[in-house]
């Protein structure tokens, strides 16, 4: 605000009555001060009032003088007779306030706020290379669309994808995208446009992966910029090549947080490198597939399993229950682990159920219980394992078809699953949902089970049995109470199929019992026998094993042998021919055990791999698909 000095208007006044100036013909003149304290800047659309005081020569004040009020630009502000400012428009208006012989005046700033900022220069392809530069101008408006000019413009870069100076010049710095503001007053604007980078590298995780024979993986490829980060501006395609193509195969999967997901599934032990490639750059990934070597095998109806050394369960063949344990019900032609990272003592399958036990003792099972229960306390399917509802601890399970028995720790045998003719030792219940003890047992070593039979043996080498005996007992009886087996036996081992059992005794003789329509019990003949009969042959058998209809052992020597039905290559000699007594079995192989199933049989060799033949429905043998083998055949995974 500037004003005349009231000092220097008294002097031009006096000067003026000094030459002759009388009251009659030259009024005398007033003197006008403006006391309001002018702001810096009005808005525009905003009001002022302006006060003033009118006094004479000698001081005194005359309230009684009308000042008149004057705009030096009514375009910017406009005063009213009583001296309220109106703000209008961009600029400075001097403001007077006017009585006879004397005037003051103010400067009145005002400012039309700004509406918006409006940015001119985005690039047109909305995008700019890393290490490039856009320079970009802004320009403040009122809300009528005018131009501010000399406005204050503030820029500030949100992200870290690129910079901006305080003209507004853009650098691109890393891929992404780029959140630029810029200011004026309470007005701002944002500015978002992709910066791209090249891709420089693809990182893939994990950078090493190690698997067993039809295990799966999941893995990423992730392209990268030179700055290390990710590629966010667009979708990168990311292809992969495997170098050995029957160790591994990849399949691309989607894109997740910026990355490609691939699945990695091992086919056969070796070692392969998968390569993945985007806009011309390649990283690697290393892939080891370990050999598969079971310690232990299990051969049920319609499906197998095997532990490796470190408790892993493994199974293949039939799943339409859920048995294989691994989250689904899809066949398996190769073995594949079951769910839930347990370390297995053991494990064993059935028809629809499988279970296992822990070198703690807990046991689990898993399958389509609904029928039969998995002895978790109820009637339900699980496609993984689940705990057995009991705090005993098992030492040993057996399964056959549908019905579970174990051994504890402190030589008894609890029972669970299907109870046809009391075969879980209860009378009068169709399905036992949880363990319960079989009465009258102790000192147990070792139970088995059958389709409905189940026996016993104790550490003194006696052979108790339950169910429907089929023979055993001499009789043939049926019913929930364990009795002895006829004969006076001491047996070593024990072993119960669908609907007859053997055990050896010292020397390795085996003797059998129970149906033998198929030549079963290996005594030449193929009538039910109601004691135990010795098997034809005198061999001395290092282990036997019963399955459904047909039985095997081995001498040892390594050789195999097997007698009763052959009908689908149970026993391995390349024909289907039965026997009523033991012929040599696995041809060509040296073997520890041979695990006699429902239609299909498995060994373990000298050397440590698992060969299997038979029937091969949903694949049992655990090698190529078809309708089985009459010779062994190598269970897939291992070299």
């Amino acid at each position: 605000m500037s004003r005349m000095p009231a000092s220097l208007l008294l002097a031009v006044l006096a000067g003026a009555s000094a030459c002759g100036g009388d009251g009659a013909t030259n009024p005398r003149p007033f003197l006008v001060h403006i006391t309001t304290v002018v702001p810096d800047s009005l808005v525009s659309g905003d009001s002022l009032s302006l006060a003033a005081v009118v006094t004479d020569l000698d001081g005194r004040p005359r309230p009684d003088v009308t000042i008149a009020w004057q705009s030096s630009s009514v375009t910017v502000a406009r005063v009213s007779p009583v001296g309220v400012v109106l703000g209008r428009s961009d600029g400075t208006a001097t403001i007077r306030a006017v009585v006879r012989g004397g005037v003051d005046s103010v400067s009145v700033s005002v400012r039309v706020p700004v509406d918006s900022v409006v940015v001119i220069g985005v690039p047109a392809s909305s995008y700019i290379a890393v290490g490039s530069s856009v320079q970009l101008t802004a320009e403040a408006r009122d809300a009528a669309g005018h131009v501010l000019a000399g406005r204050q413009l503030v820029w500030t870069a949100q992200t870290a994808q690129a910079s901006v100076s305080p003209t507004g010049l853009v650098t691109g710095l890393d891929d992404g995208a780029a959140d630029l503001q810029v200011q004026s007053g309470l007005a701002r604007t944002r500015v978002l446009f992709g910066v791209r980078a090249p891709v420089a590298a693809v990182v893939v995780g994990p950078p090493t992966v190690t698997l067993a024979p039809s295990e799966s993986v999941t893995v990423y490829a992730a392209p990268r910029t030179a700055q290390g980060g990710l590629v966010y501006s667009r979708v990168v395609p990311v292809t992969s090549m495997v170098s050995t193509p029957a160790v591994l195969s990849a399949n691309n999967g989607p894109l997740a947080a910026y990355a490609v997901l691939f699945s990695i599934h091992a086919l056969a032990p070796g070692a392969g490198v998968v390569r993945f490639t985007a806009e011309g750059v390649t990283d690697s990934l290393r892939v080891t597939v370990a050999q598969l070597v079971l310690d232990s095998l299990s051969v049920g109806p319609g499906a197998s399993c095997g532990l490796t050394s470190a408790g892993a369960a493994w199974c293949w063949g039939r799943n339409f229950g859920g048995q294989l344990g691994t989250g689904d019900t899809a066949d398996r032609l190769t073995p594949a682990p079951v769910a839930g990272n347990l370390q297995f003592a053991g494990v064993v399958t059935g028809i629809t159920t499988s279970c296992g036990w822990t070198t703690a003792g807990a046991a689990w099972c898993w399958g389509d219980g609904n029928a039969v229960s998995l002895g978790d306390g109820g009637l339900g399917q699980s496609l993984t394992p689940v705990p057995v509802a009991s705090n005993a601890q098992f030492t040993q399970v057996a399964l056959n078809w549908d019905t579970a028995c174990g051994v504890t720790t402190l030589g008894e045998v609890y029972c669970w699953g299907n109870n046809a003719d009391s075969v879980a030792g209860q009378p009068d219940v169709a399905v036992v949902t949880a363990p319960v003890k079989v009465p009258g047992l102790t000192g147990v070593v070792s139970v088995g089970v059958g389709d409905r039979l189940a026996c016993a043996l104790t550490a003194a080498g006696a052979a108790w049995c339950w169910g429907n005996l089929l023979g055993g007992d001499g009789i043939g009886s049926i019913g929930s109470a364990p009795v002895a087996v006829a004969g006076g036996h001491v047996f070593s081992q024990l072993s119960v199929g669908q609907y007859h059992a053997c055990g050896l005794v010292a020397g390795g003789q085996a003797w059998c019992w129970g149906e033998n329509s198929f030549g079963q019990l290996g005594d030449g003949s193929t009538s039910l026998k109601l004691s135990p009969v010795a098997v034809a042959g005198s061999l001395a058998l290092s282990t036997i094993s019963v399955g459904s209809y047909h039985t095997c052992g081995v001498d040892g020597a390594g050789q195999g042998w097997c007698w009763g039905v052959n009908s689908s290559g149970q026993f391995g000699d390349g024909g289907t021919q039965p026997s009523p007594v033991p012929t040599a079995a696995a041809s060509g192989l040296v073997v520890t055990r041979i695990v006699a199933g429902a239609f299909h049989s498995c060994a373990r060799t000298v050397t440590g791999q698992v060969y299997c033949w038979g029937f091969n429905i949903g694949g049992t043998v655990g090698g190529p698909a078809g309708p089985g083998t009459l010779v062994p055949v190598r269970v897939y995974g291992q070299l």
